[in-house]
C-alpha cells in the first residue's frame, strides 16, 4: 500500500470511529431520556395512586358516620345531614349506591374549588363531588349538573362510563341522592356521550324549555330505559365525568330523574 492509500486508509478509519464514537453518546443520551421520562411517569403514578388512597381513606371515614345506624334503614345508610354541615359549610348533599357509590356532594361558588381539593380542605388530586355553581338552586332546581373524576381505581365517577352499556344499567337503574334534609330515589333515564360544551352543559333555561331539554337528552341515550316520559316540572341531575380515552372535548354522562321521596 502506497503513502496515499495509507492516510486515505486512516482517514477513513477516523471518520468511522468519530461516527460510532457519537452514535453512542447519542444512543446513552437516548436511554438516560428515557430512563428520566420512565422514571417521571412511575413517579407521578405513584402520587396518583397515593392520592387516590388518601382520597378513599377520607371519604370513607365520611361514610362511616352514615353507616353506623345502618339497623335504621333499608340500605344500610342513615342520613344526617347536620353531620355533614359540622364537616363542610359547602356540603349541599350526598350521593349513594349501595357497594358501588358513597360521596358527599359540595357547592362553592366556583366550579374550581373542590376540583382538587377534598372536602375537608386537603389538596387532592380526587377532588370533591360538586353541583355547577352556576345552578343557583343547586340540586333543588328543575336541572343541575354534578361533576366528579373518572378515577382509573373506579372511585368518584369512576363508574360512570359504564353506564353505556345497558346491562350495567339494569343492574344499577337508580341513584340515592340525598339533599339537605331530603332523602329521594333518582332514576336513570339516558346515558351517553356529551360534547364538554354542549346542549347538556346549557344552564340558561327559561320556564317552558325544560321538557324540551329532558326530551334531548332522553332521545341521546344510547338505549331505551324503563323510565316513563318526563314533564316540565320534574327534577333532573345530570351527572358528568370525563371519558375513558381521555379526549377532553367530550363527558360521559348520565342522567337522572328524581322519583319518590324516602323516609
Amino acid at each position: 500500500m502506497n503513502r496515499r492509500n495509507v492516510r486515505r486508509h486512516h482517514k477513513k478509519h477516523r471518520r468511522k470511529s468519530t461516527l460510532t464514537r457519537a452514535a453512542n453518546i447519542i444512543s446513552i443520551v437516548v436511554i438516560v431520556l428515557a430512563a428520566c421520562v420512565l422514571g417521571l411517569s412511575v413517579y407521578k403514578l405513584i402520587n396518583i395512586r397515593d392520592s387516590y388512597q388518601a382520597a378513599d381513606d377520607a371519604y370513607a371515614q365520611i361514610e362511616s358516620v352514615f353507616t353506623g345506624e345502618a339497623d335504621l334503614s333499608d340500605n344500610g345508610f342513615y342520613w344526617d345531614y347536620d353531620k355533614l354541615l359540622e364537616m363542610c359549610s359547602d356540603a349541599v348533599g350526598y350521593i349513594y349506591q349501595k357497594g358501588v357509590m358513597s360521596y358527599p356532594i359540595v357547592q362553592a361558588e366556583d366550579n374550581d374549588k373542590y376540583l382538587r381539593t377534598l372536602m375537608n380542605g386537603e389538596y387532592n388530586v380526587a377532588g370533591t363531588i360538586f353541583v355547577d355553581a352556576r345552578y343557583e338552586e343547586g340540586m333543588e332546581g328543575q336541572y343541575s349538573i354534578v361533576y366528579g373524576h373518572n378515577m382509573y381505581n373506579s372511585g368518584m365517577f369512576g363508574t360512570i362510563p359504564n353506564y353505556e352499556e345497558e346491562d350495567y344499567y339494569k343492574e344499577h337503574p337508580f341513584f340515592d341522592i340525598y339533599i339537605g334534609y331530603k332523602h329521594y330515589r333518582y332514576y336513570v333515564f339516558s346515558a351517553f356521550v356529551a360534547e364538554a360544551d354542549g346542549y347538556v352543559y346549557n344552564f340558561d333555561l327559561n320556564e317552558g324549555e325544560y321538557k324540551q331539554q329532558f326530551d334531548r337528552l332522553r332521545a341521546d341515550g344510547g338505549y331505551p330505559t324503563d323510565v316513563r316520559e318526563l314533564q316540565e316540572e320534574d327534577h333532573v341531575i345530570v351527572l358528568s365525568t370525563c371519558v375513558n380515552f381521555h379526549d377532553y372535548t367530550y363527558r360521559n354522562v348520565v342522567c337522572l330523574v328524581r322519583g319518590e321521596e324516602v323516609n
